[in-house]
Parts: C-alpha cells; sequence; structure tokens
C-alpha cells in the first residue's frame, strides 16, 4: 500500500496529474470523486437496507412495509405503534416520513413528492423513466437499470424498497402488465414484492392520452354514461374498461359463441373477450374492428362521430344477439308448424295448447310427456317458454345451442309437433280406451298421399299376434324385400 504514494507512481485525474502522497489524501481524493460522479446519490441513513445485500429477516420487514403501504398509508406512521420499533417502521422513518414522502396534507395523510432536497433529483429521474414508459412498455426490471449507474449508483437493498414505494405511489399514471396474467388492474402488496424478485416478468405502459385522443377517449365515456375526464389515468381507465369487460361476462354462452353477426360485433366481442391492455383496446382495436384507424378518426368531429356510431350499433347487435334467436325460433314454430302469420305470444300458445288438448300424459311417451306439459306450462314469458321447449327437444337450454343447433332445433321441433298431430288424430277417432291404434301415411307416384288411422279393439289381439306369426313365417331374409312386399300389401289395402 505504502508503494502507492512514492516517486514512482503518478496519480491522474480527468486527464490531469494530480498529487497523491498518503492514504488520507487517496481517500479524500476518492470522496472527492464521488461526490463529482454521483452527485445525485440521495443522502439515506439506513444501514438495514443501504447495502447491496441484505439481511434474509429484512424480506418479512419488507413485506410488512408494503402492506401497511396499501392498507394504511392515510394513516399517521402508516398506523406503526408509537412505542415500537421494529427494522420495517425504522425503514418507514428514513425512508417515507423524514423525507416528506408521507406527510399530512389538506386534512390527510398522503404520498406525494419528497421535500428532502437529496431525494429530489432520485424523484425527477423516475418520473422520466415514468415518460419514457409513454412510447413503449419497460420492465420494472428496466427501471433498476435506469437507477443502478451514475449519477446515483444505488445499492439493490435500497432500490428493492424504492422501485415498489415509488411505482405504488405513481399507480395512477401507468398501466402494469404481468407476462403471464396480462393487464393487471390493482397493485397489491404482493405485487409490490413480486417487483424485488421477478422484475423482469412485470411491464409498465404510462399513458399518452391528450388532445384529440383524449377527445376519442371521452367519448367511449360517453358511451358508458361516465363523466369526462381531463386526463387519462389508471383508475379512469379501469373505470373505462370494466362496462366493456363486464359487458362481454353477462353475454350468455351463444351470443358468446355466435357467428350469426356482422363482421364488427364478431371482431369487438373477441378482442373484448382476448384483451390485455385497455389502451390498446381504445385506440388500436377498436378502430381496426370497425374497419378504420386512429389517425382516420381523428381527422375531423364527423369520423369520430361515425365511428362511436358504428361501436354503439355493434354492441347493440350483441346485446340483441339472443333475442334475434327467439323471435327465429318463434318465427319458424308460428309459420312453418303451425302455418299462420304474425301471431302474439299469447294467440299462438293459445292454439298450441288447444291442439293438443286432447292427449293423455298416461298415454304419451316420457319425452312425449314433458314436452306436452312444457307446452301447457302457465309461462308468460316467450324467451322462457320457448327455452323450456328447447329444453326437452335438444337436452340444453335455448341462450346455450351453437349455431349449428339451430336448424336442428327447428327440424325437431316440426318432427316432435307432427308426431303430436298424429296422436291428435288417433286420440280423436279413439271413442273407447280399450282400443290400439295407428295412423298410417304413404306417399307414391300416381297416388300421392295416402293416409289412414287404424283402431282395432284389444279383444282382438290374440288374433292379430297369430297372423303376425304367419305372415312373418313367410317373409325371407332380404329386409329391403321384406320392407317392399309388406307396403304394396299395405298399398292395395288402402286403395280398396
Amino acid at each position: 500500500m505504502d508503494a502507492l504514494f512514492t516517486r514512482d507512481v503518478e496519480w491522474y485525474y480527468h486527464g490531469k496529474k494530480t498529487k497523491i502522497n498518503s492514504k488520507k489524501a487517496l481517500y479524500k481524493k476518492i470522496s472527492e470523486v464521488s461526490e463529482k460522479v454521483y452527485f445525485n446519490t440521495p443522502i439515506f441513513r439506513n444501514e438495514l437496507i443501504n447495502r447491496h445485500f441484505v439481511s434474509g429477516n429484512i424480506a418479512n420487514s419488507k413485506k410488512i412495509l408494503f402492506e401497511r403501504l396499501i392498507n394504511d398509508h392515510h394513516k399517521d406512521d402508516l398506523g406503526f405503534s408509537k412505542t415500537h420499533f421494529p427494522a420495517e417502521k425504522t425503514i418507514y422513518l428514513t425512508l417515507l416520513k423524514n423525507t416528506g414522502i408521507h406527510s399530512f396534507n389538506d386534512g390527510g395523510y398522503s404520498l406525494s413528492k419528497p421535500t428532502e432536497n437529496s431525494f429530489i433529483p432520485l424523484w425527477d429521474h423516475c418520473e422520466v423513466f415514468l415518460e419514457s414508459a409513454k412510447k413503449e412498455r419497460k420492465t420494472v426490471e428496466d427501471f433498476y437499470d435506469h437507477i443502478k449507474t451514475k449519477p446515483f449508483k444505488l445499492t439493490t437493498g435500497f432500490l428493492d424498497f424504492w422501485i415498489p414505494i415509488f411505482l405504488f405511489i405513481k399507480r395512477d399514471d401507468f398501466a402494469l402488465f404481468g407476462k403471464e396474467e396480462g393487464y393487471l388492474p390493482e397493485i397489491n402488496e404482493a405485487i409490490l414484492y413480486l417487483f424485488t424478485r421477478n422484475a423482469s416478468k412485470y411491464e409498465i405502459k404510462a399513458f399518452d392520452v391528450q388532445g384529440v385522443k383524449l377527445d376519442l377517449y371521452n367519448k367511449y365515456r360517453e358511451l358508458l354514461q361516465l363523466k369526462d375526464v381531463s386526463k387519462v389515468n389508471n383508475k379512469s381507465l379501469i373505470e373505462s374498461i370494466r362496462p366493456f369487460l363486464v359487458f362481454y361476462r353477462e353475454l350468455n354462452a351463444y351470443t358468446q359463441q355466435t357467428k350469426r353477426l356482422s363482421k364488427e360485433a364478431i371482431s369487438i366481442r373477441e378482442t373484448i373477450q382476448k384483451t390485455q391492455d385497455p389502451e390498446k383496446l381504445f385506440f388500436e382495436e377498436f378502430p381496426k374492428n370497425t374497419g378504420t384507424n386512429l389517425k382516420e378518426i381523428l381527422k375531423s368531429e364527423a369520423n369520430l362521430e361515425e365511428y362511436v356510431n358504428k361501436l354503439r350499433l355493434a354492441i347493440k347487435e350483441l346485446r340483441s344477439s339472443f333475442d334475434e334467436l327467439v323471435n327465429r325460433v318463434e318465427t319458424f314454430l308460428v309459420e312453418e308448424v303451425l302455418s299462420q302469420k304474425e301471431l302474439s305470444f299469447s294467440d299462438y300458445k293459445t292454439l298450441i295448447s288447444d291442439r293438443y288438448d286432447k292427449l293423455k300424459e298416461h298415454m304419451l311417451l316420457p319425452a312425449q310427456k314433458s314436452l306436452i306439459i312444457r307446452l301447457r306450462s302457465p309461462l308468460d314469458d316467450r324467451a322462457s317458454w320457448l327455452n323450456s321447449i328447447c329444453q326437452v327437444i335438444l337436452g340444453k337450454s335455448l341462450d346455450s345451442i351453437k349455431d349449428k343447433e339451430e336448424d336442428i332445433l327447428k327440424e325437431k321441433i316440426k318432427q316432435v309437433l307432427f308426431e303430436l298431430d298424429n296422436l291428435v288424430d288417433i286420440a280423436k277417432k279413439q271413442k273407447n280406451p280399450e282400443q290400439d291404434g295407428f295412423k298410417i301415411q304413404l306417399t307414391s307416384f300416381g297416388k300421392g298421399l295416402q293416409e289412414e288411422t287404424i283402431l282395432i279393439p284389444h279383444k282382438d289381439q290374440k288374433e292379430i299376434e297369430e297372423k303376425l306369426k304367419e305372415v312373418s313365417n313367410s317373409l325371407g331374409t332380404n329386409k329391403k324385400m321384406n320392407l317392399y312386399l309388406l307396403t304394396t300389401l299395405l298399398k292395395q289395402q288402402l286403395d280398396d
């Protein structure tokens, strides 16, 4: 060490020769250099965290302090006891209270820019970082790197408290994203702690919404019946995005998947479902969904109004999608099955009830019985009534069917009501309950449609069984030929 201060060793600083002839002179010069290179390092007197490696106990203190910060920032001393001084409290006193970051203002305690002079450059530099995050997302790790070097050269122990606290204080000025979770609308103590463990997994995007872009944002808020704002922050953004997310969640299963919508409505629905960035949703994705872009929208007031109207119509279309399904099923039932025009719900429901009033439930198959019960149901809401019919026929509710099942439902409605019509015809001719019967319909060239209702008393059942055996024994093994022979015999009997 002493050899450093002989005439054989020369010292230079900033390209100029300087005189250092002792340890004391060296330390003095190093201090002078440090003051010049790291001129913005704040004065922070706390040996617990003012180091590159802190003890394991500090990790628990960090969690406790973050929890206090989240839940008790409106309280004096964050609600800490006046008589006890655990590590987390001494960190609070030196980092937040003594610096003026946590103080009493305007009738209450709040968190704000420090008043202690040595901390102000650091605060301003952190705000510069947030400003840079307006152009593109920045990771929390980028934030660490931003203030680790000169003119600050801060320790990791200090930064693990400072960065989460700063971001919590400025939480309304940026949107936070987890690389796995997507948009995180709120910051809690767990997230603050994870900033110090996985800084690369969290991203910050500061808001850059002003001028005509702000006008568009307020048009969204007008659409949502919210008040205009003069500045976009995370609070207003959450307030604006939440109705869209709630709107999507409240759409029934049918509306969430149907393709029987306009291209714009489908795009908007899918965009809301997948959104992970509210700002991008409002200023990039929604415009794209309606066939335009932000630049075109902002050209004129007329373009802005046209765009908002398209968005409004697409949302309205989504809201009414299930109602349109109900309308289509109802129209099919009235026009195609009942052969009527423009009947009200009460009228066609009464018509159906009267149509099948002769059918006795005990004579029907279980599925037919369930259907009759639903058809005669006292429900006075058409959607609920049609939904109950769908439940019997398809085994699922109308608001959960898929597009391909709509046509299946219509055909099955036609089929099952046709079966009930045939049973009604049998019931009308069945004067005696001691009878079994069939209704036969046969279509052929030349004769067209032939139909007959046949009723046989139970007392003739034994004779019929004997005849069946005789006919069956005379048939061969060719199924198609057997069917043709039996149908030909049936046709001859109908002709006679």
